[in-house]
């Protein structure tokens, strides 16, 4: 008989534990960043452009961000590479990033201070998909962007892949 009066004991004692909480106010998160603005700006660097397994081919350049709504911003790219001329055999492409434009998603810090902007389209002002990220140094604030995208092209038979890396400090 006492043995029954403890195990209902028991089970009362475990029946009211799971109706308790550890807060009722939990606080949800909510992102007021606005890292189009953060990232907005002029990076200037070099530009490093590698034609399949050949000899990188580095030059002056830039990237400009322009902030746009909430999350979204306008990339432009200047190159200083005159030599860059090839194109493409069946669109008129030529593989150089100078003068070209696209609107990109921007991904506010997750981690380490990074924030990620990036296009997924192939219909943007490079016709193919991109990532860059930008690195804040905690220490002096300076802002680091890598840019990295490759081009496909037809070169009479033979289909050339051009690989382009931008390093580059914010002005």
């Amino acid at each position: 008989m006492k043995l029954k009066n403890i195990f209902y004991a028991l089970s009362l004692v475990f029946a009211l534990g799971t109706f308790t909480a550890c807060d009722d106010d939990d606080e949800i998160a909510i992102d007021n960043s606005n890292p189009e603005q953060e990232v907005a700006g002029t990076y200037v660097g070099t530009w490093t452009r590698t034609a399949g397994t050949g000899t990188p081919e580095t030059v002056p350049g830039t990237v400009t961000v322009t902030a746009g709504e909430r999350y979204l911003a306008t990339v432009a790219w200047t190159c200083e590479a005159t030599t860059w001329t090839e194109a493409d055999a069946n669109t008129g492409l030529v593989m150089n990033p100078n003068g070209l434009s696209s609107g990109v998603n921007v991904l506010p810090e997750v981690v380490d201070g990074t924030i990620v902007l990036y296009n997924g389209s192939t219909t943007n002002g490079f016709t193919t998909t991109f990532e860059a990220s930008v690195v804040k140094d905690p220490d002096t604030g300076a802002q680091t962007m890598t840019f990295d995208y490759s081009w496909s092209i037809q070169s009479g038979r033979v289909p050339v892949t051009y690989a382009f890396v931008f390093t580059g400090t914010k002005q």
